[in-house]
């Protein structure tokens, strides 16, 4: 007879990527054995099906993840502080030419765009492109020029655009997520047909024991069963090893017979 690892509280409680991780184990280390069984394709299909599901919500899930855009929403906001900063320095300045042109755009663009950087997202894209387009005005020519902004103007310009563009695509990517559903809602699902499909294994095992007594199938499913197992048992301790901070006994292994 085969026992199969007590495993419903364990993926009940798994973290996403975790639960992830051991469905994608248990769907890569059984699938050249479990194929070579014909009684057990029905489950074993409709088990791929439902990770499969999962698996392109959560490569989804990771893909929205945030780190590129703040990298770019960082560089565009420096590149404000440095025009500020050109500006500012030159109100020291004891060229007439220069503080007066310093003036200008510190009183008229400066000051006016001073919040920018404490902005949304969404508004800061639009208060940069406003104050670009008004540095460009033929007002601010003589100044800009005698200030030397027209190279950091130019990078803001080209930061802000790249920041807006994967802005939108995350935006675009949002609207797919909610279309598909989330990481969580996928779970039930895949953890329903991982079920089934243990089941299936032990009726398989157990029919085969009283009737037909195939050798063969007997050796490949007890080898299923093990490395279900061996993947639980792996699992149990990550957990552990997760909840203690780290300390836990990384000994042991799962195998046919064992339950906890």
């Amino acid at each position: 007879m085969i026992k199969i690892e007590k495993y419903s509280l364990l993926i009940a409680k798994m973290l996403i990527s975790n639960h992830f991780e051991f469905m994608s184990d248990i769907r890569y280390r059984i699938e050249q054995d479990i194929e070579q069984i014909q009684p057990m394709l029905e489950s074993w299909h409709n088990f791929i099906k439902a990770f499969a599901h999962e698996d392109a919500v959560y490569k989804r899930h990771k893909f929205l993840e945030t780190d590129e855009l703040i990298a770019l929403d960082v560089k565009r906001k420096n590149l404000v502080m440095e025009l500020f900063d050109m500006v500012r320095i030159k109100l020291r300045s004891r060229n007439d030419i220069d503080l007066a042109a310093a003036k200008l755009v510190n009183v008229e663009i400066v000051r006016t765009y001073k919040n920018v950087n404490r902005t949304n997202y969404e508004a800061r894209t639009a208060d940069i492109t406003n104050m670009i387009q008004r540095l460009q005005d033929s007002r601010y020519q003589a100044a800009v020029t005698k200030l030397v902004l027209l190279p950091t103007m130019n990078e803001l310009v080209s930061a802000n655009a790249n920041f807006n563009t994967k802005y939108n695509e995350r935006a675009d990517e949002y609207r797919a997520q909610k279309e598909i559903g989330s990481a969580t809602d996928a779970r039930p699902a895949t953890n329903e047909a991982f079920k089934e499909m243990i089941e299936d294994l032990k009726s398989i095992y157990r029919a085969n024991e009283r009737g037909a007594k195939d050798q063969n199938l007997r050796v490949q499913l007890e080898k299923i069963a093990f490395t279900v197992n061996s993947t639980i048992d792996q699992s149990k301790r990550n957990e552990a090893h997760r909840k203690n901070g780290g300390n836990t006994d990384e000994t042991g292994g799962g195998g046919i017979g064992r339950s906890r």
